[in-house]
């Protein structure tokens, strides 16, 4: 790197910027890999909501219908073996952060593998695609490792020498994200010089930092941070004075990071007791390990340092810092994380759905996505017991939401049709026999997300007002919630609570249906059966200089017309209360690989757009419309094959 940088041959977007690169330092890996642990925007988008919720509508349907426990019935990964307002646009102002970040998040992910016992070869069959924040460049790049001894295939990210997810000739490992709650917010009581907290009713000095800040032509600036035992202060970077400061506490910084160590040791394993090891030593941010071997085994860990809380501490609500009760000192052993090997069923899988229960027969709390893909994948992986590459290739292109089939069913069924029109009337007939699918050439989600839309506004913000409410928006919480919610005629949410009325389910579904028609009539055109899936939902990779127009068709790949839509296994989410006519999809597979240990030399992918970021390369975005058609190519280790396509030799000294 620091060899490519003396050179001065650099990417022309750093003279448009102005901009020199640094010397590339070990700390720069650490710094890559810490972008992770930003899953605590989760606690940020969350525990102040369900602080608010709990407070101000103490009726326990009105948190049934946040979706913040376990539901019976719903699927999980087995084991086997004062300041609201404050607060809410603290969070808001997190979001915009993340939103800007220059490098994007990890949000979800799939990944599974199939037992010997349910391929046709009798090999394990791995697969893997992880869900990002779509961008140009793209997030992943992939690369091919041989010399005597080592032999290796990979995706990496940039800044970090290791892969994160990769496989040899002997194992295949990939990540999703666990997503359990590893923060926490505290009240703090300070003191009147504000030197102090209280703790155990006792004064205890603040921990004070001053961090030097260096801004681009400008002085820099020095930031004070004030600590208490819980963690830092967040609420004194508010430009707004609060009553009761809140403080952060967070598993991630509690441990020293081994993720280095973590990423070295899976590169360089071999069998699943090496594999086991590096998941063993992931504190934060929490992970799903997933693996696969040619030997026949498969299995699942969940990785992270999981802590435990006092019997009766409500997870997702703010704490009273002062409060020893309150206090989280204790952690899990990796041996009691939920895990599962070689499983009777024949496959291990994680959607970032909640896992299965801990030692103490709970649930562990977390931010899981909703059931949506791990119901619809268990469904799929239930159905067979001889998959092949070709088969395995539709789970990863799925488009089907049985939640959302069901979801708009029961919408659906709450719809007055005496007040609809004979158009209307057909149309509701239309919506009924939809089965779910989100295809490209797909009518129903048209009108369903709008649909949504429209009902997200009347059911939720009148409760949340217009911080929560877009807090409410931004991360999992919605798709958790609204199908509890509108499935349930009886839910306090329908109501008003600004209106003298108790509003119904079904006032708010035919009012709200009756209008989604005119919007997409408005949009387009009156006759429902061209309404086109794809038109209205698509892929558009922004890079950070394509913000500025006239650089936008030099930089940007797309639009592109996508299948799929939110939490479908081709997860391609959309922004649910967005009001604009085409919506561009917000986070999706960063790539798809699929490891049959039946031929290892040709394991498959795709990335979304491109291999190179180079916009000058031909290799930019010759990926982007065979990854909308959910098209795979190869992934060469056979070195006779490799030999007769082009390559590049690098030499010592040249």
């Amino acid at each position: 790197v620091n060899a490519f940088i003396e050179k001065g041959n650099w990417p022309v977007e750093y003279k448009l910027l102005g901009v020199e690169p640094e010397k590339f330092e070990a700390i720069n890996m650490v710094e890559a890999s810490g972008y992770m642990a930003f899953s605590f925007a989760f606690t940020l988008k969350t525990e102040p909501l369900i602080d608010f919720v709990l407070k101000n509508y103490p009726d326990s349907a009105y948190i049934a219908g946040m979706n913040i426990t376990h539901p019976a019935g719903q699927t999980i990964i087995s084991n086997y073996k004062e300041n609201d307002t404050i607060l809410a646009e603290l969070s808001i102002k997190i979001d915009e952060l993340m939103e800007d970040l220059p490098v994007p998040i990890l949000q979800g992910s799939n990944s599974w593998a199939l037992a010997p016992s349910k391929t046709k070869s009798g090999k394990v069959i791995f697969c893997n695609d992880t869900h990002i924040k779509f961008s140009q460049p793209q997030s992943w790049y992939e690369s091919h490792i041989e010399y005597p001894g080592f032999s290796f295939y990979g995706n990496y990210l940039a800044g970090i020498p290791f892969a994160l997810i990769g496989h040899n000739r002997q194992i295949a490992w990939g990540l999703t994200m666990f997503e359990n709650d590893d923060a926490d917010l505290y009240y703090e009581t300070i003191n009147e010089d504000s030197s102090k907290y209280k703790f155990d009713n006792k004064w205890k000095d603040l921990i004070v930092i001053n961090e030097e800040i260096k801004i681009k032509g400008e002085d820099a600036q020095t930031v004070t941070i004030r600590e208490t035992q819980n963690g830092p202060i967040i609420t004194d970077f508010l430009t707004v004075d609060v009553e009761q400061p809140v403080s952060f506490w967070w598993t991630y910084n509690k441990f020293p990071s081994r993720l280095m160590d973590v990423f070295y040791l899976l590169n360089n394993a071999h069998n699943i007791q090496m594999a086991e090891h590096a998941a063993s030593l992931i504190h934060a941010p929490g992970l799903n390990v997933n693996y696969g071997d040619a030997f026949g085994n498969i299995a699942w860990w969940a990785s992270a340092k999981m802590v435990k809380r006092p019997e009766g501490m409500q997870a997702m609500a703010i704490h009273d810092g002062s409060d020893p009760a309150e206090q989280l000192t204790e952690f899990w052993n990796f041996s009691d994380n939920p895990h599962s090997v070689n499983p009777p069923q024949g496959y291990i899988y994680s959607c970032n759905n909640q896992s299965g229960m801990m030692p103490d027969s709970t649930y562990y709390p977390g931010y899981y996505a909703p059931e949506n893909r791990a119901k619809r994948l268990t469904e799929i992986l239930d159905s067979n017991n001889e998959w092949d590459v070709e088969q395995v290739k539709s789970i990863s292109t799925d488009v089907l939401s049985v939640v959302e089939r069901d979801v708009n069913m029961s919408l659906c069924e709450k719809v007055d049709p005496s007040l609809l029109d004979t158009r209307e009337h057909e149309i509701l007939n239309w919506m009924k026999n939809w089965s779910g699918s989100h295809e490209v050439s797909s009518g129903e989600p048209v009108l369903y997300y709008r649909w949504l839309q429209l009902l997200m506004n009347a059911v939720y913000k009148d409760e949340l007002g217009e911080s929560y409410f877009k807090m409410f928006a931004s991360a999992h919480r919605h798709k958790r919630s609204y199908p509890i919610v509108f499935t349930d005629s009886n839910s306090p949410w329908w109501d008003n609570v600004n209106t003298p009325e108790k509003e119904s389910a079904q006032a708010l579904c035919t009012q709200s249906f009756i209008e989604a028609i005119a919007v997409c009539g408005d949009d387009w055109g009156s006759d429902y059966s061209k309404w086109v899936w794809g038109e209205a939902h698509q892929l558009y990779f922004e890079h950070p200089l394509g913000k500025v127009e006239a650089l936008s068709s030099t930089f940007n790949v797309g639009p592109i017309n996508a299948p799929g839509g939110n939490e479908t296994l081709n997860n391609a989410g959309i922004d649910l209360i967005s009001t604009k006519k085409v919506n561009y999809a917000k986070f999706g597979p960063q790539m798809r690989i699929i490891i049959d240990f039946d031929d290892v030399d040709h394991s498959l992918s795709v990335a979304p757009s491109g291999q190179s970021g180079n916009f000058m390369s031909p290799h930019y975005s010759d990926q982007a419309q065979m990854f909308a058609d959910g098209k795979f190519r190869k992934q060469l280790m056979d070195k006779e094959e490799i030999v007769k396509g082009k390559r590049m030799v690098f030499k010592a000294g040249k």
